[in-house]
């Protein structure tokens, strides 16, 4: 669905952490909180229809195809877009 613009900050899910026996490097923080020890970019994605909830949190890999795309290409065809728009075309 959407990745976030900026790094987290601590690890909403404490199971994930190393500390805890999880597969990301992290590190304690005040409260016990999680700190990633790199860059960690969060990914919301939407379950498929027909699947059911899992009833427990569960571990496994994401499977993420797209294709490339550069900053000034994204802004580009966004400007034309606006461009065409205002134009009425």
């Amino acid at each position: 669905d959407r990745i976030d613009h900026a790094a987290a900050r601590t690890l909403t899910e404490p199971a994930l952490a190393s500390t805890q026996g999880g597969p990301i490097p992290a590190r304690a923080g005040p409260q016990g909180v999680a700190i990633p020890e790199r860059a960690l970019y969060r990914l919301h994605c939407l379950v498929e229809p027909g699947i059911a909830p899992a009833a427990a949190m569960l571990t496994g890999t994401a499977l993420i195809e797209a294709g490339r795309q550069s900053p000034a290409a994204r802004l580009w065809r966004w400007v034309a877009a606006v461009l065409m728009r205002e134009a009425g075309m």
